[in-house]
């Protein structure tokens, strides 16, 4: 019983460690697009001053 209780714990481990490259993933894609619209939007900003 030991035994599978340590196996269930370490897939469990396995699992949230994916999760969290995952969302790790998502959250480094959402900085570059707002990163984008940020340097897009001033580029804008500049191009109406001049």
């Amino acid at each position: 019983m030991k035994k599978d209780i340590k196996k269930q714990s370490a897939k469990n481990k396995s699992s949230i460690s994916k999760v969290l490259k995952y969302v790790l993933w998502i959250i480094l894609a959402l900085l570059v697009l707002a990163i984008f619209a940020l340097v897009m939007l001033l580029q804008n900003i500049h191009i109406e001053k001049q």
